[in-house]
């Protein structure tokens, strides 16, 4: 997450692949649902200022592509994780922003969280 968007590098993929697809005349009106293509969405993200509204746009940025192609997106996930910066103020962020300390984060009890929503999400 990089001011509430994922980073160019993600924007410039969706992108690439959206204008792919359209060429493909895989982009159709009203982006009919593909039978049993489902996908998530998740990012990463640290929420020091305003907690997790921070983040909710990156996964739906993604699914927005996603969404346009035919998947239907079942779930959006975000998970908590330590800013990693040479600059102090951003390292400060760990453990004085909105989501208390996050160092270290995303660690092994997020994880076993993703995991079981795996599990979850895979009956669906």
């Amino acid at each position: 997450m990089y001011t509430w968007l994922p980073p160019q590098v993600m924007i410039d993929f969706c992108r690439a692949m959206l204008k792919k697809h359209v060429d493909r005349g895989d982009v159709k009106s009203c982006a009919p649902r593909i039978d049993k293509k489902r996908a998530v969405t998740y990012s990463t993200f640290g929420g020091p200022h305003t907690g997790v509204n921070e983040a909710i746009f990156a996964p739906k940025f993604l699914g927005q592509l996603l969404d346009h192609l035919g998947f239907e997106v079942i779930a959006e996930w975000l998970i908590e994780g330590q800013f990693n910066s040479k600059n102090e103020i951003y390292r400060r962020f760990n453990t004085e922003g909105r989501m208390g300390d996050i160092t270290g984060r995303p660690d092994e009890n997020d994880l076993q969280r993703v995991a079981n929503w795996v599990t979850g999400v895979l009956k669906v």
